[in-house]
């Protein structure tokens, strides 16, 4: 399969691969339990108004309360207002906008509108959420919704056309841009996405006309009981589809009837182009396996990426940001140190993005690359990286690799990474990587004993892991016996657990008979 959307369902979990040239690009898992929120529109109310944050939390109807930041607590029409006198709008609307200017306009909000004169406790809200709850966080909103069709994105409220830096033909830019501005309703504004690259304009219309009977829909919705859910996006089988499709896309492969039956129906009716593409999975075997994604997953989930030069990527993440270590290895070059050190970094600069794109991560990124002596070498490493992200969907950011080798880089994020979708923390290390060393549990059940207060008919039983166990045995051999004489009671140790769990407990019981 040289280039094809796959999708795979096991009962409640539906998994979508996109393979481009026979490597995999994207890969997305969603479960019936756990399906994310982003895209949806709410009607809520708020909670509790922060000055001292500029922000709001709003009761939507999820576990957490959302989070509705001063910038985004501006229905499209105001924002668009504030703006009327400069250019500095589209900033905040185009796809891949540069990152200065949206920064730039997000600043004259925060100096121009302030939070507690927008909202109050118990005020109601149309909002949309821009990302899934992370953590312990909330999921965040915004009162500016934008629904997303598959060639346009519907600002409603708001007047601008903006164009998708991806579409770089400037005679097709303005194309599209009459072509939209044509079709518009002031004040409706819109989007327009790569795939409409080349699109005529009655496709355009339909794809007009079917976001316009969607907003209608949640304006309809908007006076129910607040907390209520006016519009859920699509499915993420449906979601790749539309988000995803693009004309060198081979085949649309589905291991499901009823998945099968519903893309048919949906591509029929709104990518109908790609009608003779949609096929059901008649192969042996599972179908991410037999297309050798099973394998890109197990890489992606792994802390080290070995490269096919024999050097390889730490990745590490914290709640703060995520670390990415370039190591040589294995590979040693042939010729001097300063070439060896950049061929490898050109590797990882290429890879890199490969694996932010399956892994999903977003946020704040710092690459440590080999250090690299000439000034011209980061910038040829640095050229590379920024070529090779140009390919990500996600909205991204980065800046020249510094004197230290150190590139730190932002990535749009939306939901949790891969690895927080399939992996959970180890029980015995609670998530650090780490356990302390059977020598240092096993003084800290030797001093816990120490402290107990047994009386007369109560015995002390010490459980720890066969290792710390074993540990006391060989090194402290007559530890039990000492503390057994000083307390006046029979102290017993017990293995309990893994051989290597770093748990123990101490605890006072009636003596065994």
């Amino acid at each position: 399969m040289d280039s094809a959307l796959l999708i795979s369902r096991t009962f409640g979990e539906v998994r979508v691969a996109l393979l481009r040239g026979g490597a995999l690009e994207a890969l997305r898992v969603e479960r019936v339990q756990e399906r994310g929120v982003v895209g949806n529109v709410y009607v809520g109310r708020v909670l509790r108004v922060l000055p001292g944050m500029q922000a709001a939390f709003v009761e939507i109807g999820l576990d957490r309360a959302a989070f509705l930041y001063v910038g985004d607590a501006l229905p499209s029409s105001e924002r668009a207002a504030l703006f009327a006198d400069d250019e500095v709008a589209p900033a905040l609307l185009e796809e891949g906008a540069d990152p200065v200017q949206r920064e730039s306009a997000r600043e004259r909000l925060r100096r121009l509108v302030r939070i507690e004169d927008l909202l109050n406790a118990g005020d109601r809200v149309v909002a949309q959420v821009t990302k899934d709850p992370l953590g312990g966080k909330g999921a965040r909103i915004t009162r500016q919704i934008s629904l997303p069709g598959r060639f346009l994105v519907f600002l409603p409220g708001s007047d601008h056309v903006g164009v998708s830096r991806r579409i770089t033909d400037s005679a097709e830019r303005d194309r599209l841009r009459a072509v939209v501005t044509g079709l518009a309703r002031p004040p409706e504004g819109f989007i327009v996405r790569t795939a409409c690259a080349d699109r005529t304009e009655d496709e355009l219309a339909q794809d007009i006309s079917y976001l316009r009977q969607l907003h209608k829909s949640i304006e309809e919705g908007a006076g129910s009981d607040p907390p209520a859910c006016l519009h859920a996006d699509l499915d993420v089988a449906l979601r790749a589809a539309r988000d995803l499709l693009t004309d060198d896309i081979d085949r649309i492969v589905l291991d499901d009837l009823d998945d099968h039956q519903e893309m048919r129906r949906f591509i029929d009716r709104f990518l109908p182009r790609f009608s003779d593409r949609v096929e059901l999975w008649s192969g042996e075997g599972e179908l991410l396996r037999s297309a050798g994604v099973e394998r890109h997953i197990e890489r992606a989930l792994s802390r080290k990426v070995h490269l096919k030069s024999g050097a390889h990527l730490v990745f590490d993440s914290t709640e703060a940001l995520t670390a990415i270590d370039v190591n040589t290895g294995r590979f040693v070059g042939k010729t001097n140190l300063e070439d060896t050190i950049v061929q490898v970094n050109l590797e990882a600069a290429r890879t890199i993005p490969e694996q932010l794109k399956i892994r999903d991560i977003g946020g704040l990124i710092v690459v440590d690359f080999i250090d690299m002596v000439q000034q011209s070498n980061r910038t040829l490493v640095f050229e590379e990286l920024v070529k090779s992200l140009k390919g990500d969907r996600a909205r991204t950011s980065v800046l020249p690799i510094s004197e230290f080798g150190l590139a730190q880089m932002t990535r749009h994020r939306v939901r949790d990474d891969l690895s927080h979708q399939l992996m959970e923390a180890c029980p015995t290390c609670a998530g650090e990587g780490r356990i302390h060393a059977p020598e240092a549990i096993a003084y800290s059940v030797l001093r816990a004993v120490r402290s107990c207060s047994a009386g007369p008919g109560q015995e002390v039983l010490a459980q720890c892991s066969p290792a710390v166990v074993g540990w006391i045995g060989e090194h402290e051999p007559e530890a039990i016996a000492t503390l057994s004489a000083k307390l006046g009671v029979p102290v017993r140790l017990e293995p309990d657990g893994p051989r290597q769990s770093g748990k123990w407990s101490v605890a006072l019981c009636g003596r065994s008979t």
